[in-house]
Protein backbone atom coordinates (compact mmCIF):
# COMPACT_ATOMS: atom_id res chain seq x y z
CA UNK A 1 0.00 0.00 0.00
CA UNK A 2 2.80 2.39 0.96
CA UNK A 3 4.59 1.67 -2.30
CA UNK A 4 1.43 2.45 -4.27
CA UNK A 5 1.03 5.74 -2.43
CA UNK A 6 4.64 6.68 -3.23
CA UNK A 7 4.09 5.96 -6.92
CA UNK A 8 0.91 8.04 -6.92
CA UNK A 9 2.78 10.88 -5.23
CA UNK A 10 5.56 10.67 -7.82
CA UNK A 11 3.05 10.81 -10.69
CA UNK A 12 1.33 13.81 -9.13
CA UNK A 13 4.69 15.55 -8.69
CA UNK A 14 5.63 14.82 -12.33
CA UNK A 15 2.30 16.20 -13.55
CA UNK A 16 2.81 19.35 -11.47
CA UNK A 17 6.31 19.80 -12.90
CA UNK A 18 5.03 19.33 -16.45
CA UNK A 19 2.33 21.95 -15.89
CA UNK A 20 4.88 24.32 -14.39
CA UNK A 21 7.21 23.92 -17.37
CA UNK A 22 4.34 24.44 -19.81
CA UNK A 23 3.38 27.68 -18.06
CA UNK A 24 7.01 28.79 -18.02
CA UNK A 25 7.34 28.03 -21.73
CA UNK A 26 4.34 30.24 -22.52
CA UNK A 27 5.73 32.94 -20.21
CA UNK A 28 9.02 32.96 -22.13
CA UNK A 29 7.25 32.94 -25.49
CA UNK A 30 5.18 35.98 -24.53
CA UNK A 31 8.43 37.81 -23.79
CA UNK A 32 9.69 37.23 -27.30
CA UNK A 33 12.42 34.65 -26.72
CA UNK A 34 13.45 32.52 -29.66
CA UNK A 35 12.78 28.79 -29.86
CA UNK A 36 16.40 27.84 -29.08
CA UNK A 37 16.56 30.10 -26.00
CA UNK A 38 13.23 28.78 -24.74
CA UNK A 39 14.44 25.21 -25.10
CA UNK A 40 17.61 25.94 -23.10
CA UNK A 41 15.79 27.89 -20.36
CA UNK A 42 13.11 25.23 -19.93
CA UNK A 43 15.77 22.52 -19.73
CA UNK A 44 17.54 24.35 -16.91
CA UNK A 45 14.18 24.92 -15.16
CA UNK A 46 13.47 21.18 -15.34
CA UNK A 47 16.70 20.54 -13.44
CA UNK A 48 15.55 22.94 -10.73
CA UNK A 49 12.23 21.09 -10.47
CA UNK A 50 14.21 17.89 -9.88
CA UNK A 51 15.62 19.68 -6.83
CA UNK A 52 19.16 19.88 -8.17
CA UNK A 53 21.30 22.49 -6.42
CA UNK A 54 21.97 25.10 -9.15
CA UNK A 55 24.96 26.55 -7.30
CA UNK A 56 26.91 23.30 -7.62
CA UNK A 57 26.92 23.79 -11.39
CA UNK A 58 27.38 27.56 -11.26
CA UNK A 59 30.50 27.27 -9.11
CA UNK A 60 31.96 24.30 -10.98
CA UNK A 61 35.22 25.64 -12.41
CA UNK A 62 35.61 22.71 -14.78
CA UNK A 63 32.65 24.11 -16.76
CA UNK A 64 33.26 26.98 -19.16
CA UNK A 65 32.48 30.53 -17.98
CA UNK A 66 30.23 30.94 -21.01
CA UNK A 67 28.10 27.93 -20.06
CA UNK A 68 27.93 28.95 -16.41
CA UNK A 69 26.73 32.41 -17.41
CA UNK A 70 24.09 30.88 -19.67
CA UNK A 71 22.88 28.75 -16.75
CA UNK A 72 22.75 31.78 -14.48
CA UNK A 73 20.67 33.71 -17.03
CA UNK A 74 18.21 30.82 -17.22
CA UNK A 75 17.96 30.55 -13.43
CA UNK A 76 17.38 34.31 -13.08
CA UNK A 77 14.59 34.06 -15.63
CA UNK A 78 12.94 31.21 -13.77
CA UNK A 79 13.30 33.03 -10.44
CA UNK A 80 11.48 35.98 -11.97
CA UNK A 81 8.76 33.70 -13.32
CA UNK A 82 8.18 32.07 -9.94
CA UNK A 83 8.60 35.39 -8.08
CA UNK A 84 11.30 33.76 -5.93
CA UNK A 85 13.06 36.92 -4.72
CA UNK A 86 15.37 35.04 -2.35
CA UNK A 87 16.71 32.85 -5.17
CA UNK A 88 17.04 35.91 -7.42
CA UNK A 89 19.08 37.75 -4.78
CA UNK A 90 21.40 34.76 -4.31
CA UNK A 91 22.01 34.63 -8.04
CA UNK A 92 22.66 38.36 -8.18
CA UNK A 93 25.34 38.08 -5.51
CA UNK A 94 27.14 35.26 -7.34
CA UNK A 95 30.05 36.61 -9.41
CA UNK A 96 31.13 34.66 -12.46
CA UNK A 97 34.23 35.07 -14.68
CA UNK A 98 34.02 36.68 -18.10
CA UNK A 99 32.30 34.60 -20.77
CA UNK A 100 35.36 33.33 -22.60
CA UNK A 101 36.14 29.88 -23.94
CA UNK A 102 38.17 27.53 -21.75
CA UNK A 103 40.06 26.22 -24.77
CA UNK A 104 41.11 28.49 -27.61
CA UNK A 105 40.04 27.28 -31.05
CA UNK A 106 42.55 28.01 -33.78
CA UNK A 107 41.27 28.57 -37.33
CA UNK A 108 42.58 26.61 -40.28
CA UNK A 109 45.54 28.11 -42.12
CA UNK A 110 44.81 29.76 -45.47
CA UNK A 111 46.41 26.79 -47.25
CA UNK A 112 44.25 24.21 -45.43
CA UNK A 113 41.15 26.39 -45.79
CA UNK A 114 41.56 26.44 -49.59
CA UNK A 115 42.35 22.72 -49.69
CA UNK A 116 39.25 21.86 -47.67
CA UNK A 117 37.05 24.02 -49.90
CA UNK A 118 38.32 22.12 -52.92
CA UNK A 119 37.80 18.78 -51.17
CA UNK A 120 34.19 19.67 -50.38
CA UNK A 121 33.56 20.56 -54.03
CA UNK A 122 35.16 17.41 -55.40
CA UNK A 123 34.09 14.80 -52.84
CA UNK A 124 32.02 11.89 -54.14
CA UNK A 125 31.22 10.72 -50.59
CA UNK A 126 28.64 13.39 -49.70
CA UNK A 127 25.22 14.28 -51.11
CA UNK A 128 24.59 17.53 -53.06
CA UNK A 129 22.60 19.08 -50.17
CA UNK A 130 25.42 18.27 -47.75
CA UNK A 131 27.95 19.72 -50.19
CA UNK A 132 25.80 22.85 -50.34
CA UNK A 133 25.61 23.17 -46.56
CA UNK A 134 29.35 22.75 -46.02
CA UNK A 135 30.08 24.98 -49.03
CA UNK A 136 28.00 27.87 -47.72
CA UNK A 137 29.58 27.59 -44.29
CA UNK A 138 33.17 27.57 -45.55
CA UNK A 139 32.81 30.18 -48.34
CA UNK A 140 30.41 32.64 -46.66
CA UNK A 141 30.68 31.88 -42.95
CA UNK A 142 27.03 31.14 -42.18
CA UNK A 143 26.24 29.17 -39.04
CA UNK A 144 25.30 25.55 -39.46
CA UNK A 145 21.91 26.17 -37.85
CA UNK A 146 21.20 29.12 -40.18
CA UNK A 147 21.93 27.05 -43.29
CA UNK A 148 19.75 24.18 -42.08
CA UNK A 149 16.84 26.58 -41.45
CA UNK A 150 16.88 28.08 -44.94
CA UNK A 151 13.47 27.73 -46.62
CA UNK A 152 12.96 26.70 -50.22
CA UNK A 153 11.26 30.05 -50.95
CA UNK A 154 14.16 32.01 -49.43
CA UNK A 155 16.62 30.18 -51.67
CA UNK A 156 14.49 30.56 -54.82
CA UNK A 157 14.12 34.30 -54.15
CA UNK A 158 17.83 34.68 -53.45
CA UNK A 159 18.74 33.15 -56.81
CA UNK A 160 16.34 35.52 -58.59
CA UNK A 161 17.12 38.76 -56.75
CA UNK A 162 20.73 38.18 -55.73
CA UNK A 163 20.04 38.75 -52.03
CA UNK A 164 19.50 36.01 -49.45
CA UNK A 165 17.06 37.08 -46.73
CA UNK A 166 16.56 34.74 -43.80
CA UNK A 167 15.80 34.62 -40.09
CA UNK A 168 19.02 33.80 -38.27
CA UNK A 169 20.11 33.22 -34.70
CA UNK A 170 17.96 35.02 -32.14
CA UNK A 171 15.23 35.46 -34.79
CA UNK A 172 17.30 38.21 -36.37
CA UNK A 173 16.38 39.03 -39.96
CA UNK A 174 19.49 39.01 -42.14
CA UNK A 175 20.04 40.16 -45.73
CA UNK A 176 23.25 39.23 -47.55
CA UNK A 177 24.30 39.59 -51.18
CA UNK A 178 24.65 36.32 -53.03
CA UNK A 179 28.28 36.21 -54.13
CA UNK A 180 29.66 34.34 -57.12
CA UNK A 181 31.84 32.23 -54.81
CA UNK A 182 28.89 30.53 -53.11
CA UNK A 183 25.93 30.98 -55.46
CA UNK A 184 26.52 27.45 -56.79
CA UNK A 185 25.67 26.01 -53.38
CA UNK A 186 22.30 27.76 -53.33
CA UNK A 187 21.68 26.31 -56.78
CA UNK A 188 22.42 22.82 -55.42
CA UNK A 189 19.83 23.32 -52.67
CA UNK A 190 17.32 24.71 -55.17
CA UNK A 191 17.70 21.63 -57.39
CA UNK A 192 17.33 19.35 -54.37
CA UNK A 193 14.10 21.12 -53.38
CA UNK A 194 12.72 20.63 -56.90
CA UNK A 195 13.33 16.89 -56.55
CA UNK A 196 11.90 16.69 -53.03
CA UNK A 197 8.49 18.36 -53.03
CA UNK A 198 7.87 17.56 -49.34
CA UNK A 199 10.97 19.38 -48.09
CA UNK A 200 10.42 22.92 -46.80
CA UNK A 201 13.79 23.64 -45.17
CA UNK A 202 17.37 22.64 -45.96
CA UNK A 203 17.39 20.36 -42.92
CA UNK A 204 14.72 18.21 -44.62
CA UNK A 205 17.15 17.53 -47.44
CA UNK A 206 19.81 16.21 -45.06
CA UNK A 207 18.09 14.37 -42.22
CA UNK A 208 14.90 13.95 -40.20
CA UNK A 209 15.68 16.48 -37.45
CA UNK A 210 18.06 19.32 -36.60
CA UNK A 211 19.88 17.15 -34.07
CA UNK A 212 20.52 14.28 -36.48
CA UNK A 213 21.40 16.77 -39.25
CA UNK A 214 24.00 18.31 -36.97
CA UNK A 215 25.53 14.90 -36.34
CA UNK A 216 25.46 14.09 -40.06
CA UNK A 217 27.16 17.41 -40.87
CA UNK A 218 30.03 16.76 -38.46
CA UNK A 219 30.45 13.23 -39.81
CA UNK A 220 30.46 14.41 -43.44
CA UNK A 221 33.00 17.14 -42.70
CA UNK A 222 35.40 14.66 -41.12
CA UNK A 223 34.90 12.28 -44.04
CA UNK A 224 35.83 14.98 -46.55
CA UNK A 225 38.73 16.29 -44.46
CA UNK A 226 40.44 12.89 -44.38
CA UNK A 227 41.48 13.61 -47.95
CA UNK A 228 43.21 16.85 -46.95
CA UNK A 229 46.74 16.38 -45.66
CA UNK A 230 47.53 18.44 -42.57
CA UNK A 231 44.07 18.74 -41.00
CA UNK A 232 43.72 17.30 -37.51
CA UNK A 233 40.44 15.37 -37.70
CA UNK A 234 40.08 15.26 -33.91
CA UNK A 235 40.00 19.08 -33.76
CA UNK A 236 37.63 19.50 -36.71
CA UNK A 237 34.04 20.58 -36.11
CA UNK A 238 31.46 22.42 -38.29
CA UNK A 239 31.74 25.76 -36.49
CA UNK A 240 35.45 25.86 -37.32
CA UNK A 241 34.41 26.64 -40.92
CA UNK A 242 32.70 29.86 -39.79
CA UNK A 243 35.56 30.69 -37.44
CA UNK A 244 38.13 30.23 -40.21
CA UNK A 245 36.08 32.30 -42.66
CA UNK A 246 35.74 35.12 -40.12
CA UNK A 247 39.50 35.12 -39.49
CA UNK A 248 40.27 35.20 -43.22
CA UNK A 249 37.79 38.03 -43.81
CA UNK A 250 39.19 40.00 -40.87
CA UNK A 251 42.64 39.98 -42.46
CA UNK A 252 41.25 40.68 -45.96
CA UNK A 253 39.24 43.75 -44.83
CA UNK A 254 42.27 45.39 -43.26
CA UNK A 255 41.66 44.06 -39.74
CA UNK A 256 38.63 46.29 -39.24
CA UNK A 257 36.37 44.75 -36.52
CA UNK A 258 33.44 47.00 -37.49
CA UNK A 259 33.51 45.64 -41.05
CA UNK A 260 33.74 42.07 -39.76
CA UNK A 261 30.80 42.68 -37.42
CA UNK A 262 28.68 44.01 -40.28
CA UNK A 263 29.72 41.26 -42.69
CA UNK A 264 28.81 38.44 -40.30
CA UNK A 265 25.81 40.32 -38.89
CA UNK A 266 26.84 40.20 -35.24
CA UNK A 267 24.79 42.31 -32.83
CA UNK A 268 27.76 43.09 -30.59
CA UNK A 269 31.14 44.29 -31.84
CA UNK A 270 32.78 42.51 -28.88
CA UNK A 271 32.38 39.27 -30.88
CA UNK A 272 34.44 40.77 -33.70
CA UNK A 273 36.96 42.17 -31.22
CA UNK A 274 37.84 38.63 -30.13
CA UNK A 275 39.42 38.13 -33.56
CA UNK A 276 41.59 41.19 -32.97
CA UNK A 277 42.94 39.58 -29.80
CA UNK A 278 43.52 36.21 -31.45
CA UNK A 279 45.44 37.57 -34.43
CA UNK A 280 47.40 40.09 -32.36
CA UNK A 281 48.51 37.42 -29.89
CA UNK A 282 50.70 35.69 -32.48
CA UNK A 283 52.35 38.99 -33.43
CA UNK A 284 52.98 39.87 -29.80
CA UNK A 285 54.59 36.48 -29.22
CA UNK A 286 56.80 36.99 -32.27
CA UNK A 287 58.01 40.31 -30.83
CA UNK A 288 58.81 38.59 -27.53
CA UNK A 289 60.84 35.95 -29.37
CA UNK A 290 62.95 38.64 -31.08
CA UNK A 291 63.96 39.96 -27.66
CA UNK A 292 66.15 36.89 -27.25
Amino acid sequence: MEQKMQKASTRASSAKSANQLAEYTNWLRRRGLGADSIKQYVYQASRLLKEEDPFIRLTNRTLSPKYRRACKAAFKSYAKFTKDTEFAEELEELKLPAAIRVNSKNPLSEKLWKALRLAIDESTEISPPMRAELGIMITRGLRKSDVLRLHRDEIATALKKGVLSYVGKGEKITHITVGDTWRKYLELLHKAFLKNKNATQAVDLISTSFKSAGTATARALRKVARNVKGIEIADLHPHLLRHTYATAYFEACGRDPAMLQQHLNWSDISTAMRYVGQTDAAKLDAIASKMF
